[in-house]
């Protein structure tokens, strides 16, 4: 297979064929977080373009419009197009991506994030094993957490690993561990995994091997199965259908149309899979986990296409399309947002002094 061969500093991006013009006909771009780096897969022209935004550890990512949510293990970052409707920079950038609010949540490790109908923000904490969302004076304001658990304290008792919004609510998580910290989870982390539904606080689905990134596309829940490697959805049932095994520990999850794009990390060292269903099966190959996106057929579970990375930094996290040919994002420290302001061009100054006038 012919690919597009992409070389930046300290890694390399291979794609597949025709994955720029897949970009094009869905008319989106890729976000996502990977070791020191926010990745930014776009395009311009008919060319492939992947731009590096120093950002470290970003894991949950979302969407809502043009509106971009990120964060970090302590902070959540809310950014906006700062860009003119249908207008481009000279660099070819159709949206500009500006951070406006920032939270520190502090030691809550936050791994996964969803937006919630009224535009807030729900955050996945394994450390606390709850969801939460940010609210001024405090880290966080815990919203759930399994019923099992005795005490909210930063035990990673029953770690929730992933939130799914069905609705625009929290309705479904996925957990490394079900205990109340009896048995610390890593120990029995290749069947100790679960899909919990948030609002009956039943267990859906168990006996699960590291389970992530929990979305609902289409009426079903869908989740990558970390460590067997595999995109599984769940069928009516309540049963988990595995969709397509893939070569790595998978993490983070996104859809466009019926298209899921699955992110994967690597590993120079088998620690991140030993113990894991996905580590035996590499074994047997005497092969390593590899790091990328593949995009995926949901009808078929037909690989598509492939990004494939190699170098330094090998987790891949939070994974999201983004409504744009190739966005430009700014690091929430970059000493370029000295220059760059947006603004209200339609206020209107007497109108506003007009509501300054005394009864």
């Amino acid at each position: 297979m012919s690919v597009g061969l992409v070389r930046l500093e300290n890694f390399e991006v291979e794609a597949s064929e025709g994955f720029a013009g897949w970009l094009a006909e869905h008319e989106v771009s890729l976000i996502f977080g990977r070791a020191e780096n926010l990745m930014v897969v776009g395009r311009h022209g008919d060319e492939l373009r992947v731009d590096p935004v120093t950002m470290p550890m970003v894991g949950g990512l979302a969407v809502e419009g043009r509106r971009l949510v990120l964060s970090n293990p302590y902070q959540v970052w809310t950014y906006d197009d700062g860009l003119a409707a249908g207008t481009t920079t000279d660099a070819g950038h159709d949206a500009v991506l500006l951070p406006y609010r920032g939270v520190v949540t502090g030691g809550a490790g936050i791994i996964d994030i969803g937006l919630l109908a009224d535009g807030s923000v729900v955050m996945a904490s394994p450390r606390f094993s709850c969801l939460a969302t940010t609210i001024d004076g405090l880290s966080f304001r815990p919203l759930w957490m399994p019923r099992w658990v005795g005490a909210l304290r930063p035990e990673e008792r029953s770690p929730v690993s992933g939130v799914g919004v069905r609705d625009g609510v929290a309705a479904t998580v996925t957990l490394f561990g079900c205990g109340d910290g009896e048995v610390p989870w890593r120990e029995g982390r290749a069947t100790g995994g679960a899909v919990v539904d948030v609002v009956t606080d039943e267990v859906v689905a168990n006996g699960l091997a590291v389970p992530t990134s929990p979305r609902w596309h289409d009426g079903r829940l869908w989740f990558t199965h970390s460590g067997t490697g595999e995109l599984c959805v769940i069928d009516d049932d309540d049963s988990v259908v595995p969709v397509v095994g893939l070569p790595t520990l998978l993490r983070g999850l996104a859809f466009v149309g019926p298209y899921a794009v699955v992110g994967g990390s690597a590993s120079r060292s088998d620690a991140l899979v030993e113990g894991l269903p996905i580590g035996d099966q590499l074994a047997e190959r005497d092969a390593r986990p590899e790091q990328g996106l593949w995009v995926v057929d949901t009808r078929s579970g037909e690989v598509v296409h492939r990004l494939a990375i190699e170098g330094t930094g090998r987790e891949i996290h939070g994974v999201v399309a983004y409504p744009a040919r190739r966005p430009q994002v700014f690091g929430p420290h970059d000493d370029e947002l000295q220059t760059l302001v947006a603004y209200d061009g339609s206020w209107d100054p007497d109108a506003a002094r007009a509501s300054f006038a005394r009864p």
